[in-house]
């Protein structure tokens, strides 16, 4: 039998641990009318959490709470070498820990070492101009997990699907301002205009 094994689950073991758990989130909101029609919203919320886990313990039966609680141990050595002195579990330098469950001192499984740290910042924001009745700009931007803020113009008349329903051949390049025409009741098409930089 593989010493991943255990007969007792079924063949498979299961681990459990404790997680120490830290967040810190800050969600930011601002709606600001500057006129009747020039208006902001922005939102952001960046995020920053951490766990840290311990005490690990194995299932010794099913359909129970008996468990097989790991001493934390001390990694030495290095590789396949790895020994874990003074517990069943340790962890090494590379994030990877170490189950010896005969304690012997030779570690039997592995797995990689759960502790986590994220930081995350997502938001958008709306700038909106009515600069006649009936007809108004929007220029927005947003960011998530990895992407950057990013500028688009929409223009907006009685029918407004084109700011929602845009094509991505309509997303404008850097330098690009993308201004749908409009003219008396019409649906709005769209054309775009270079801007000197």
């Amino acid at each position: 039998m593989d010493a991943a094994e255990f007969a007792p689950t079924f063949g498979s073991r299961y681990f459990f641990g404790e997680v120490a758990r830290r967040e810190l989130a800050l969600p930011t909101r601002i709606n600001a009318a500057f006129s009747p029609t020039l208006s902001f919203q922005f939102f952001a919320q960046p995020l920053v959490s951490s766990g840290d886990y311990s005490n690990y313990k194995q299932l010794l039966s099913p359909s129970s709470f008996n468990f097989n609680r790991f001493r934390e141990g001390t990694a030495v050595g290095s590789g396949e070498a790895v020994r874990c002195q003074g517990g069943a579990t340790c962890v090494d330098a590379n994030a990877v820990r170490y189950f010896d469950f005969d304690g012997n001192g030779t570690p039997e499984h592995t797995i990689d070492e759960q502790d986590f740290n994220v930081r995350s910042l997502i938001g958008n924001a709306v700038v909106r101009w009515e600069y006649r009745p009936g007809s108004t700009i929007f220029w927005s931007g947003s960011a998530g997990n990895g992407a950057t803020w990013w500028p688009g113009f929409r223009h907006v008349a009685r029918l407004a699907g084109i700011a929602q329903g845009a094509d991505r051949q309509h997303v404008p390049r850097e330098g690009q301002l993308l201004a749908p025409a409009v003219t008396g009741g019409d649906v709005p098409t769209s054309s775009t205009t270079s801007r000197d930089r």
